[in-house]
């Protein structure tokens, strides 16, 4: 009976010592799972939400590095605070990374300060500035015979202006919002020339208006199309409300776009132009530099209500029609070249003595000008005519009269030529008679004084003419 006794409790006993064993084993395993799990949570507490996300795959071309984490950001909805001031374009390809790690190595592989808490990554470029300044910035800026000269390096967009104003005097204002630095060298350049260089190296772009220069970031769509950064090679600048046009091969749509954005132009377009355009003109308005912009292109416009409408010549939609008046021509008698009127449809208006036309603005621009090169008075000969009557026969005409009874013969003017006719009153013949008075005739005096005395009436009238 002891013996049982003794055997149940060695059984007894090897039961229950591996099963003490597996209970601390157990508790063992649970205790280094429940810290795990602890510091796995704490970790997670101290990082922006969704940080541990898998990014399958970020590739990106070229691309402004504010743009990439904002798109991860959008994506894996969570928190990224980037600092204005970074102005940095890069290209990336990462695989199977954790949106952290992602957010780490480009932020610093690209040596911007990387910090987070538990509501967002921060990306800054502060302290990279500040030592920057202390150590490195350089700005020498000289004007030597209005040509300049620049040696910048890692110089802030805000004491390049403050420096070039004080050496140029030029109105220059920084776009709200931008920040960055600039660096490069350039010697013996015009002012615009070089200063558009400089920008555009950095990634700022120039405009100009009335005197005053803007300096603005260049965005995405500006890197895209390289003709906004041909600033050298195309220009477009206003003054006094007058455009200066000089652009060689400029894409015609960037054109119209400075051109709406400096004059605050009002323009649909209904197709994109894609011409591109070399002209160089001064101080003209606005429609002459727009219609010379459209000359030779596929495209046209017209103004309506003040609004630019851009399109293409061909649609009907920008079709005009203008009645043109004549000063010195009949409109019914004007020929107009078939060259000129291909395009267009034209009609007499009798009325207004002018044609009716409607075709593209080019084309009717054309006509005008032809019909007032051609429009203008006719010369117009004038003769002076002298008529002389001849008569072949020849008139004589002699006589000698004398009488009495008329009064007024003695008053009629004496005439000597061309003929002779002459009347002499009896009163005259007396008053000469008495002014003789003695005359020697033959040698003995005779006073002719006495002959006698006509009476007052009495006339002769002498008369000799010839007519050829």
């Amino acid at each position: 009976m002891k013996l049982c006794y003794k055997a149940f409790f060695i059984l007894v006993t090897l039961l229950l010592t591996p099963l003490s064993g597996y209970s601390n084993s157990a508790n063992i395993f649970d205790s280094s799972s429940v810290e795990s799990n602890v510091n796995v949570l704490q970790t997670d507490k101290g990082i922006p939400p969704n940080s541990q996300v898998i990014i399958p795959s970020l590739n990106y071309k070229d691309a402004d590095i504010r743009d990439i984490l904002k798109s991860i950001a959008l994506e894996y909805q969570t928190n990224i605070a980037i600092d204005n001031q970074i102005n940095k374009r890069i290209t990336i390809s990462l695989f199977d990374l954790r949106v952290y790690d992602a957010v780490k190595i480009i932020a610093e592989d690209n040596h911007f300060d990387f910090k987070h808490d538990s509501l967002r990554f921060t990306i800054s470029m502060k302290n990279l500035i500040a030592n920057n300044e202390k150590s490195n910035s350089q700005c020498e800026i000289s004007v030597i015979k209005d040509m300049l000269n620049m040696n910048l390096r890692n110089v802030s967009i805000e004491q390049f202006v403050s420096t070039l104003h004080q050496k140029t005097q030029k109105n220059i204002l920084i776009s709200n919002g931008v920040h960055g630095n600039l660096s490069g060298r350039l010697s013996n350049v015009t002012f615009e020339k070089g200063l558009t260089h400089i920008l555009n190296n950095n990634g700022f772009k120039l405009t100009e208006v009335d005197s005053f220069y803007y300096i603005a970031k260049i965005q995405n769509d500006d890197i895209n199309n390289s003709d906004n950064l041909r600033i050298a090679d195309s220009k477009v600048s206003i003054s006094n409300g007058r455009v200066s046009l000089n652009i060689s091969e400029g894409k015609l749509d960037n054109i119209l776009d400075e051109l709406s954005n400096k004059l605050n132009l009002q323009m649909i377009k209904l197709i994109v132009p894609e011409e591109e355009v070399t002209i160089k003109c001064r101080e003209i308005d606005i429609e002459t530099a727009i219609d010379y912009l459209f000359r030779g292109t596929e495209y046209s416009y017209k103004i309506e209500n003040g609004v630019y409408i851009i399109g293409e010549k061909k649609s009907n939609k920008l079709n005009l029609t203008r009645l043109i008046k004549l000063k010195y021509l009949r409109a019914e008698d004007l020929v107009i070249p078939s060259n000129l009127a291909a395009d267009l449809i034209s009609s007499v208006s009798k009325e207004h003595n002018g044609i009716v036309v409607t075709g593209a603005m080019e084309d009717l621009l054309k006509i005008i000008e032809y019909i007032e090169s051609i429009d203008i008075p006719v010369p117009q000969v004038m003769i002076e005519a002298l008529v002389i009557d001849y008569n072949l026969d020849n008139i004589y005409q002699f006589g000698l009269s004398a009488g009495n009874g008329d009064p007024a013969a003695g008053a009629k003017p004496d005439k000597f030529f061309p003929g002779l006719d002459v009347t002499v009153s009896g009163s005259r013949i007396n008053k000469v008679l008495k002014d003789i008075g003695s005359v020697n005739i033959f040698g003995k005096d005779h006073n002719i004084s006495k002959l006698g005395n006509l009476s007052d009436d009495f006339y002769i009238n002498l008369k000799a003419m010839e007519e050829e």
